[in-house]
């Protein structure tokens, strides 16, 4: 684990093996080291695999207040200028895969390709607000993020492999991450993400 200061902000990362670099961003709530599963095949194709803690995930700081998708990718682009790193594959699921976007409209000369999944250029309008108040009131709850993780699991992954031992593995390695995670952090990321939209922009 490496830890990068950007002013009063601390970001958690892993930075493993050498080659064409990648970044892969995970998504609301989850944190880096959930690309595990990718990494052997990666770093052994060549790749140098860069792994961040999203400002108010994982072993990063706590978010103090709104956190905007423009934020989180402003602090991608840092850390690649910390780690010496220019152009860089980026790879982002959900709310990472809004990151990803942003980084590609305001810094193209960063990205050499991308990779968005289950994601989108928008997250703004009524039904984005409300599905933000119904995470917002779950997470502020005693135990908010562990419990939430409850409920999202059978909608994030089938049921055989919830039932395996990998799957129960992955769970019990997220559940131990979002036991340190303060809900009020998540929400304040939640709420920045409900003023995201590329639409004007992608072309």
């Amino acid at each position: 684990m490496a830890i990068f200061q950007l002013g009063l902000r601390q970001l958690n990362y892993e930075d493993i093996g050498e080659g064409r670099p990648i970044l892969l961003i995970h998504g609301f709530t989850n944190y880096g080291m959930s690309w595990a599963p990718q990494l052997a095949a990666l770093v052994h194709s060549g790749h140098r695999v860069i792994l961040p803690d999203l400002y108010g995930h994982g072993a990063s700081s706590s978010a103090t207040g709104i956190c905007t998708v423009s934020d989180l990718a402003g602090d991608m682009v840092n850390l690649l200028d910390y780690l010496g790193v220019g152009a860089v594959i980026v790879c982002g699921v959900s709310l990472g895969g809004m990151v990803a976007l942003q980084m590609a409209v305001d810094q193209p000369n960063r990205i050499s390709s991308i990779i968005v999944a289950n994601s989108g250029s928008w997250f703004t309008g009524p039904e984005s607000a409300a599905m933000v108040d119904a995470w917002i009131d779950l997470l502020m709850r005693k135990d908010g993020p562990l419990n939430r993780l409850h409920v999202t699991w059978p909608t994030l992954v089938n049921d055989e492999f919830r039932e395996s031992a990998y799957g129960r593995a992955s769970f019990d390695a997220w559940a131990r991450v979002l036991a340190t995670v303060q809900g009020f952090s998540l929400c304040h990321v939640a709420r920045g993400m409900t003023q995201f939209d590329l639409r004007g922009r992608l072309a």
